[in-house]
Formats: C-alpha cells, sequence, structure tokens
C-alpha cells in the first residue's frame, strides 16, 4: 500500500446521537485526513474517509456497528466500530466474530445516565440508595435491548424497592413519563436523552462551575416542538450515575485483529484524531457548540434551536453537562475497571447465569475478556505522538518533557505487566526467597524452624496470593 494507491477508511458510530461528538468534531474537521498525510509510508495514498450512522432505535445498534466493521474491512478498507465496546459478548453473536475483534481505545468512560422526574422533585441524590423513601412509585428505563440503560433501571428498581416499572424503545423514557406522569403519580426515568433535557431541565447546570453555557432562570423551559401543556412543570435532575458509579466503559473504538496487524499506523492516527478532537471539545467552546449545531440541523431540522447557529441555548447547555461530567477521558486507555463494570452490567442484563449454554464460559469471560480483547499500545503510540509534537501529556494536557513522559508510560507498562501475571510474579518471588534461603543455609549449616516452614509453604502462598490479588486487579 505504499505506492500511487487508494485506501478507504469507513468510521460507524452506533448512534446518531450528541455524545459522539468527539467522532464528529473529527470528521468536520477532518482531523483524521490531516494526521492521516503525516504518515511517511503513505505519502502517496489516496484516504477516503467516510463517517457513517447507523440508526438508534435499530435493536442490535452496537451489534451492527461491529458487524458492519467486520464486514466491510478488506485489503484497502479499515473499518472502525465506535459504540459499546462489550456488544460483541452477546451469546447471540457468533464465535468468529469474538476472534476477530479488537477493543483499542475508550472514548466515553462514564455512564451517560440521568434519573430524571417532570412532578416537581427537585431533590438530587449522591447515590441511588439515597433515592428510597422519596415516594418515587414507577420507573421507567429502556428494554432489555438497550444494554446499560435497563442494567440501569433494574439497579434502580432492586436497591429502592420500585414495583412498578415500564420498558420502553431508547429515548422514550420522558416521552412516557409527561404522557402518564403527575404529582400523584410520582415516576421517575432513566434516560440517556440528552438533547431533551437540554431542551426542558431548569435546574441543569452544575453550582459548581460557572454558569457561562446556561440560560438565565426566567427563560422558558419548555422548548420541544409539539410539546404539551403536561411539561409545563419542566423536567429535574435527581441523579447522575456518571458521579456515582464512577469509571464505566460506556463507548469505545472497536476494529478487526487483520486491521491492527496490516495497518498499525492508521489505526494510531485515528486514534489520535478523536484525541484531538477531546482537546478541542475542553478547549475550545467555540468549536464545540458548531459542530453540535450541524449535528441538532442534521437531526431535528430547523425547530431544536431557539435562534439560528451556534448560539443557541439548548447547545451551550449540553457542552455545559459535558464538561460539568467529564464524559470524554484525557486519557483513552481502556482500564480493567472500565471494562469489567461494562461486562458485568451485559452479563447481568442477560442472565448469563441463567443461561445454560453459556454458564460454563461465565467465569473465564469475566476474567479474561479485558485481556483477550483489549489492546491499548496503539493509545500509547498516539499519546507519545501528541507529546513529541506539543510538549504536552495528552492524559492531563500540562506541560512535559517527552524524556519524562517515556519513563512515565514504561512505568505504568511495567505495572501494567505485573497485574496482568501477578500470580506467576508472586510465585517467582516466593520461589527466590526460597533459593535464598537454601543458599544460606548451604553456607552456615544453619536455618530457623520456621524458614522451614516457609520453605514448603511459600510455593503454595505464592500461588495462593496471586490468585486472590490476581482476580481484583
Amino acid at each position: 500500500m505504499q505506492g500511487d494507491t487508494s485506501m478507504n477508511i469507513k468510521i460507524y458510530r452506533a448512534a446518531d446521537s450528541f455524545l459522539y461528538l468527539p467522532a464528529y468534531i473529527a470528521e468536520d474537521l477532518e482531523i483524521l485526513q490531516t494526521e492521516l498525510a503525516k504518515i511517511e509510508k503513505y505519502r502517496t495514498t489516496q484516504f477516503n474517509v467516510e463517517f457513517v450512522n447507523l440508526d438508534a432505535n435499530n435493536s442490535t445498534g452496537d451489534e451492527k456497528a461491529i458487524e458492519e466493521m467486520l464486514k466491510n474491512s478488506s485489503d484497502n478498507t479499515i473499518a472502525i466500530a465506535i459504540g459499546s465496546p462489550v456488544a460483541f459478548l452477546n451469546p447471540n453473536m457468533s464465535e468468529n466474530v469474538k476472534k476477530n475483534i479488537v477493543v483499542v481505545g475508550a472514548i466515553i468512560d462514564k455512564l451517560t445516565f440521568w434519573a430524571v422526574n417532570n412532578h416537581g422533585n427537585t431533590q438530587k441524590y449522591d447515590s441511588i440508595e439515597e433515592m428510597g423513601g422519596n415516594g418515587f412509585s414507577k420507573v421507567v428505563y429502556p428494554e432489555e435491548k438497550f444494554v446499560t440503560g435497563y442494567y440501569l433501571g433494574k439497579k434502580i428498581r432492586n436497591e429502592i424497592n420500585i414495583d412498578e416499572f415500564h420498558n420502553v424503545n431508547f429515548g422514550d423514557e420522558i416521552k412516557i413519563i409527561k404522557a402518564h406522569g403527575s404529582k400523584e403519580n410520582k415516576s421517575i426515568a432513566i434516560t440517556a436523552n440528552i438533547a431533551t433535557l437540554a431542551k426542558e431541565t431548569k435546574d441543569i447546570c452544575s453550582k459548581e462551575t460557572e454558569r457561562k453555557f446556561c440560560p438565565k432562570e426566567t427563560e422558558g423551559i419548555s422548548m420541544i416542538p409539539n410539546a404539551s401543556s403536561e411539561s409545563s412543570i419542566g423536567l429535574y435532575i435527581n441523579h447522575y450515575f456518571s458521579k456515582s458509579q464512577g469509571e464505566f466503559l460506556t463507548t469505545g473504538i472497536v476494529t478487526s485483529r487483520n486491521s491492527c496487524k496490516n495497518f498499525p499506523e492508521v489505526i494510531e492516527k485515528i486514534i489520535e484524531s478523536i484525541q484531538k478532537s477531546i482537546s478541542i471539545l475542553y478547549s475550545s467552546d467555540k468549536t464545540a457548540r458548531k459542530i453540535c449545531a450541524v449535528i441538532a440541523k442534521a437531526k431535528f431540522g430547523d425547530k431544536f434551536c431557539e435562534v439560528t447557529g451556534d448560539d443557541c441555548q439548548t447547545i451551550k447547555k449540553i457542552i455545559q453537562m459535558m464538561h460539568d461530567e467529564k464524559f470524554y477521558p484525557g486519557d483513552l486507555n481502556v482500564s480493567k475497571k472500565a471494562w469489567d463494570k461494562a461486562v458485568i452490567a451485559l452479563a447481568k442484563t442477560k442472565d448469563w447465569k441463567e443461561n445454560k449454554k453459556n454458564e460454563k464460559n461465565v467465569k473465564e469471560i469475566l476474567s479474561k475478556s479485558f485481556y483477550n480483547f483489549v489492546d491499548n499500545k496503539f493509545v500509547l503510540e498516539s499519546e507519545r505522538h501528541i507529546a513529541e509534537q506539543f510538549g504536552i501529556d495528552p492524559n492531563t494536557f500540562k506541560s512535559i518533557s517527552i524524556i519524562k513522559y517515556k519513563f512515565k508510560k514504561i512505568f505504568e507498562l511495567i505495572l501494567g505487566m505485573l497485574k496482568k501475571h501477578l500470580t506467576v510474579f508472586l510465585c517467582m518471588l516466593f520461589t527466590l526467597i526460597i533459593f535464598v534461603l537454601l543458599f544460606i543455609y548451604q553456607h552456615t549449616g544453619k536455618i530457623s524452624e520456621k524458614d522451614v516452614i516457609f520453605l514448603f509453604l511459600g510455593p503454595i502462598l505464592g500461588t495462593i496470593a496471586g490468585k486472590l490479588v490476581g482476580g481484583k486487579v
């Protein structure tokens, strides 16, 4: 692929959503094309870059993105899926699909969901437990095919004992509580519908940050086209899942093993373009608003905004929410903690333990899937390029020397290897101690009773410690 050739890059977004803003920024500003031109190996190659949005209401949105990515990967086409990076672990996905999957980066590592009501409850709850005993009689949340929303809905039901519930299509949660909710029927919705929240939520701006994006309190609340009078109370956010649940791998960058093997430099540049887009999102409000306005016009038409262009108050509130809740990480490395939470949510939603066909694989999937399917080396290379080019740490956006940055990454790499192979490491450590004790005995002829006991128990203790600790890292 080094001559006067052409190559295709197809990037499949699992949904047409504001929450995929970094990918839209990369598309609109042609950041990826700029980065690809820097690859010496492909200096005469013509890259044809295409971003494809899939139906947000498709029952297999994330799975479809992965299927399309695999179907379109070839010798001259590099395909990427942006969506749930654990969707392919569903039992209904074929083993052939799973064998060719690699997750190469994280885009959203927080839960982009909120618990909201329209019956006037303005209380903010720091945890799910705090919501119990506050009169919520019904919870509305996405149906089972939409894994994360369904998982959170069940979690709310179980932890605060709400018997009445309503499963709906993704994005219809607010519509349902507006149609059926009232001060008497205290329904709560679990939703990721950031567009409607930005339009209709009065108290959306964080008290901890400057409200530079937010409209004045006197401005109208209900701005949804054709909104009924039932929405006059307005929506109120009671709980932010992004703040209470910590790291959770919601959206990632998925590709094929063949693409990783054959086009590593291109994969690195795709990740670098996303990372730079996130930096632009956080540093340039004007650019973020401009791209959001493009998304809004394409998705909703001219009725979405109160005014034309990027001065739209609703768009300002969307950007404010992204800033407040820090959905997009500076570090695109996929952490094991965030990965495990996403896999557990999938397992509980699909009732893996009750699925006898898949039951024997559950333990292995939960314990080994991170190391089987995640490869962070492309993110590390992307970060190195940014550190060399701009003299900043891509994770913190602070100035850093390239030598210091490389030492930092080498230390993190060694630490990661120790975590991955902790059982082996501890066994080797205990074995080394045993050899030292034997050496002492050989040269002095003396060894204590405690040393003799340790001599026999050392390997056993090493194995047990490795298994116990290794299962938690």
